[in-house]
């Protein structure tokens, strides 16, 4: 795998998760701290739901379910349809499949987070 996201395949092995489990996002005027829940393997031409932009809150909660029920590994990290999530994706050896690490919101919104 090359490219941006070529690290994101490390989080397939359940112990790096571990010792990794935070995403921190830095934005001109603030940075957000993101805690894992989920790492899976979906299908790249039938999983499109996960990219929905604005989900209703049904659509949402699948979408959630979803990435739960997907994932080998137990994170132990609650997530509800009140939390945001951020998606990072990226290509696998088989073309029809696309490795997604989802987090949810833990610290941000003007919080200052350290890294």
């Amino acid at each position: 795998y090359t490219g941006g996201f070529e690290d994101l395949h490390k989080y397939r092995v359940f112990e790096f998760g571990q010792e990794n489990p935070y995403i921190y996002v830095s934005l001109a005027d603030e940075k957000l701290a993101y805690q894992i829940f989920s790492v899976w393997v979906c299908d790249a031409n039938d999983d499109t739901d996960c990219i929905q932009a604005d989900p209703d809150d049904a659509a949402f909660q699948q979408i959630l379910d979803k990435a739960v029920a997907g994932c080998a590994f137990d994170y132990g990290v609650d997530v509800t349809t009140d939390d945001h999530i951020l998606t990072l994706s990226t290509c696998t050896a088989d073309p029809n499949s696309r490795l997604l690490v989802v987090a949810k919101l833990i610290d941000g919104g003007g919080a200052d987070v350290k890294s």
